[in-house]
């Protein structure tokens, strides 16, 4: 389950990152994302049985860093080149 990818979508549907299988059920699971899109495979337990995500959408939104594009001369706040670090 660990090599089956999982699309992990924002609370404004704005793509984040891909994670496993495992990290998404357990998302599912405590509440903290919701299923958009299922897959044909299916999860069994002893007691459910519920079809494996493959888009899921978190509850909450997440505030994504803004990295900025670096040119080979910029330097940092001490001076030192930063396509040197």
């Amino acid at each position: 389950m660990d090599d089956i990818a999982v699309l992990v979508l924002n609370y404004t549907y704005e793509p984040l990152h891909f994670t496993n299988a495992k990290r998404a059920v357990t998302l599912l699971l405590a509440g903290k994302a919701e299923s958009v899109e299922g897959s044909p495979r299916v999860i069994r337990s002893p007691s459910r049985a519920f079809p494996l995500p493959s888009v899921i959408r978190l509850g909450a939104y997440i505030r994504k860093p803004f990295a900025l594009a670096r040119r080979p001369d910029d330097v940092d706040q001490r001076g030192r080149r930063l396509s040197e670090m």
